[in-house]
């Protein structure tokens, strides 16, 4: 990952902030930095290399420099937008994915993002027209936080960024910690902070004389309807997983898996290692004590099967020793499962800087209980409703919470 961060002021005191948002950043980006400033707009941005080691120094520029970007993210149809672009007179400096955005942005404008298959946020400044275009990618995989409250307009990859530009903006949001409560997420463009926010999932934004308008770019499509038999759609989604998992893995440093030993990341390592990589795979899996919890031997059996290059740590996960380190990272409450990403991601990193990941499966594919309770509620509803809230409510109401998310109880929980 990379960090970026951007003002736009009339205040030159504000612009000079640039460099301790930038020093917050670090972390996302500890090989390299770059900065661009004139006299209304300071742009800058941590570098982690990944494609284009040397060369890929970013602020990247178009042509005659009239447009600066500075991106977080990764292009995965770059190449394919490159050789389009070179065809239509488009000259290129570096090797880099993301030089495509600047010069898709002079082609198209705003719609440069209809164009764009990857994960990014990112900013382009226009030195003539004296606008700021920024967009976040279609999942919101990518973060870009921003806020309006001292008069200019800041943004940055994390919260502690814009603390970084003033820490004036740390400032409870009460309606965030009641969607957290109640949700367990903070959906944009709500921040656990009053004045700042998040820019939506698919959507982009232009700040045009102190004027900052957003629009939604991409939405879901649930049409049309494919009409073919299971096993057709089995072999089409395998070879759009497949297709996918190819433009993932191009970069100029080595690349890993996490593996659990579920069904999701040992699918994706079974492809990767059948179809895309030519070397051995280096994955990685933590193990516990607990042999309730423990999925460490699955993982073994699969990473065995498959010949990869393994690595397993055992720990005893303690949530004291690693609350600090999870506040500073995260920004805001996140789910508990957090201590186990940082956990392997710190693993992973002492070998490599890019990895997959199973998560999302579980929403694309239906594989959480509270899916089944969906399915369970139909039914419950047919049910005549005073026998639902005399007889079988209370009886609902009166399951334990707190129990194994694996359980029968639990997606019968999401019922009521």
């Amino acid at each position: 990952m990379c960090g970026i961060a951007g003002i736009v002021s009339g205040q030159s005191e504000q612009l000079s902030r640039l460099t301790a948002m930038l020093d917050s950043l670090v972390h996302r980006g500890p090989d390299d930095a770059g900065e661009y400033v004139d006299s209304q707009v300071a742009l800058g941005q941590r570098r982690l290399s990944i494609i284009d080691l040397e060369g890929g120094h970013q602020p990247l520029f178009n042509e005659d420099r009239s447009l600066v970007l500075i991106c977080n993210g990764e292009i995965y149809n770059y190449k394919e937008l490159r050789r389009g672009l070179e065809g239509k007179g488009h000259q290129f400096r570096t090797k880099s994915d993301c030089e495509v955005i600047v010069h898709l942005y002079e082609e198209y404008g705003t719609d440069c993002v209809r164009h764009l298959r990857g994960m990014f946020a990112f900013a382009i400044w226009d030195s003539n027209s004296r606008e700021l275009f920024v967009a976040r990618d279609h999942f919101g995989q990518k973060p870009f936080y921003y806020s309006e409250a001292t008069g200019s307009f800041a943004f940055a990859s994390e919260i502690k960024g814009l603390l970084a530009f003033d820490d004036g903006l740390a400032e409870i949001n009460y309606q965030a910690l009641d969607q957290y409560l109640a949700l367990r997420i903070i959906p944009s463009p709500n921040s656990m902070f009053a004045r700042i926010h998040k820019l939506p999932p698919g959507h982009c934004g232009l700040l045009k004389n102190g004027v900052f308008d957003i629009w939604r770019y991409w939405d879901l499509e649930y049409e049309p309807k494919h009409g073919r038999s299971e096993n057709q759609l089995l072999d089409d989604l395998e070879e759009t997983m497949i297709d996918t998992l190819q433009h993932l893995v191009v970069s100029d440093v080595p690349i890993g898996a996490f593996l659990s030993g579920g069904m999701d990341s040992s699918l994706l390592v079974g492809m990767l290692t059948r179809h895309v990589c030519s070397e051995p795979l280096k994955t990685f899996s933590i193990g516990l004590p607990y042999k309730q919890f423990d999925e460490s031997r699955h993982a073994r059996i699969v990473a065995d099967y498959f010949g990869t290059d393994h690595t397993e740590k055992i720990i005893e996960p303690s949530l004291t020793k690693s609350i600090a380190n999870l506040v500073s990272c995260l920004d805001e409450p996140s789910d508990s499962l957090s201590v186990c990403t940082d956990l392997i991601s710190d693993l992973a990193s002492r070998q490599v800087k890019v990895v997959i990941g199973g998560d999302g499966g579980d929403e694309l594919f239906g594989g959480y209980g509270r899916y089944y309770g969906n399915r369970y509620a139909s039914d419950y509803a047919r049910i005549p409703s005073f026998i639902r809230k005399k007889l079988i409510g209370p009886v609902l109401s009166g399951l334990p919470s707190g129990s194994w998310y694996k359980s029968k109880v639990h997606p019968v929980s999401y019922t009521h």
